[in-house]
């Protein structure tokens, strides 16, 4: 009976999610044998706030995309486990986004990425089919998990626009759920999502052009994914300003202005 029940809920959380018509072609690439995989890739246009505003809608955005029950603001996460919940993992950003009413449509106009909007991709990382590991996670008492025993998972990430870097760098690393303040007696994650975002900070119109957001997630054994997410933005005139890159997690100080992209995660 039980390995009956480890099959109906491998089925359950491992089955491939049909291709969304606004899912981007995204560039994911495995670094070893990662025993975690990265899916459920969107990017949308939704507030991000102002430094008037101390960035607050940034973290009701996130929340409005994996709201509670199942999911709920932690200190050392921004978005931590809620109440347990076993489901299509690989599908919740896509629900959530879609239920929040958020524009996932591609090109994107200036307005999409300025005034207190920004530019979102998100994804989840949930255990790799056929080389995940298995414990207590939040979410169940034995299971299919990313094991603690891969953390801390590093994340860097550029910001490139028409080829070219546009010098804009942020890095962060996810701990494991008994590593954190309050922490989780618990083998491993059953899944956490992941959040970056551009936003346009600047007098003046948006640079245009053909942007794409180049990541690498490493854990602690070397192994991970690299991903190229595209994102198409439209402009009529083109303002290049440096800007200034910094992760955004509970506690973090607002960005000083003006800055040109804005960066944030958070785990579940």
């Amino acid at each position: 009976m039980k390995n009956r029940t480890l099959s109906l809920l491998a089925l359950m959380l491992f089955t491939p999610a049909c291709d969304a018509p606004d899912s981007p072609a995204v560039d994911l690439q495995p670094i070893g044998e990662p025993t975690w995989q990265l899916v459920d890739f969107h990017r949308f246009s939704a507030p991000v706030g102002t430094s008037a505003t101390q960035y607050a809608e940034a973290r009701q955005t996130t929340a409005a995309v994996l709201p509670a029950p199942n999911h709920l603001p932690h200190p050392d996460l921004g978005i931590g486990p809620g109440a347990k919940h076993i489901d299509a993992y690989w599908a919740e950003m896509a629900e959530g986004i879609a239920n929040a009413g958020f524009d996932e449509e591609d090109p994107f106009v200036p307005a999409d990425v300025n005034g207190g909007n920004g530019l979102f991709t998100t994804f989840m990382a949930v255990p790799r089919f056929g080389h995940e590991a298995f414990g207590s996670s939040p979410d169940y008492k034995f299971g299919p998990i990313i094991s603690h025993d891969v953390f801390p998972i590093h994340l860097s990430s550029d910001l490139w626009r028409d080829g070219t870097e546009v010098g804009l760098h942020v890095e962060f690393d996810i701990q494991a759920l008994d590593a954190i303040t309050p922490s989780f007696a618990v083998d491993g994650h059953s899944h956490f999502p992941l959040y970056l975002w551009y936003w346009w900070n600047n007098q003046g119109t948006p640079t245009p052009g053909e942007y794409a957001w180049h990541v690498t997630m490493t854990d602690a054994t070397g192994a991970g994914w690299t991903v190229k997410v595209p994102a198409e933005l439209l402009g009529a005139q083109a303002l290049v300003q440096q800007g200034a890159a910094k992760a955004l997690s509970a506690g973090a100080e607002a960005p000083a202005e003006p800055a040109e992209i804005q960066v944030g995660f958070a785990g579940g």
